[in-house]
């Protein structure tokens, strides 16, 4: 498994306001980096620490790494409220529930519904119903995975209130997402592409 020879590291998706388009956090994303094969996806690796119960390890890891990061940004006077997120909402074990059981700030909407939200009525009407459930519940509602300005006018039009995806910043090592938090001009687009309006 990749922590048991040091090849894993952490990479940093820039999340935006979906009005202002300002930075407002990142997700942090688990990559191992094999020596002979690369960067092996999570959908390959995390089901075998599933299965062999290293998981637990794994995730214990991720977590001290992150911290410790996000200590060394906020030390560095680059750091602002460390917040606690509901990903995937939704999907496996993010039910409903885990939103009464956990001080959760933000509500993630999978990118499982945002993928084909142009095409598919069904998405759009969770992507309604979770963003209003979101708001009533006084939590901040962020919508993953958007990656055409189509998609990004329409969650905005819905009322989402942050954005993550390919369109915005994809993930990226920390030594250029701490590029980003030095920049007085926090805001996308990260890929060169305007998307503002």
């Amino acid at each position: 498994m990749p922590s048991r020879r040091g090849n894993c590291t952490l990479f940093y998706q820039p999340q935006f306001d979906i009005r202002s388009g300002f930075l407002t956090g990142a997700e942090v994303l688990l990559r191992w980096n094999h020596p002979q094969r690369g960067f092996i996806p999570p959908s390959t690796f995390i089901p075998i620490a599933e299965s062999d119960g290293f998981i637990i390890q794994l995730g214990e890891w991720l977590l001290r790494q992150a911290c410790q990061q996000k200590q060394q940004w906020h030390q560095a006077g680059l750091g602002g409220a460390y917040r606690l997120a509901i990903d995937d909402f939704g999907t496996g074990h993010s039910s409903l529930g885990r939103v009464k059981l956990f001080p959760i700030d933000v509500i993630k909407i999978d990118r499982l519904f945002v993928r084909d939200l142009m095409s598919d009525p069904n998405d759009e009407a969770i992507v309604r119903a979770v963003a209003a459930l979101g708001h009533t519940l006084d939590k901040e509602v962020q919508a993953e995975g958007v990656e055409t300005e189509e998609q990004l006018h329409l969650l905005r039009e819905i009322g989402c209130d942050t954005v993550q995806g390919y369109l915005t910043g994809r993930p990226m090592p920390p030594e250029e997402f701490e590029q980003i938090l030095r920049t007085r001009e926090r805001r996308w687009p990260l890929n060169g592409r305007g998307v503002q309006g």
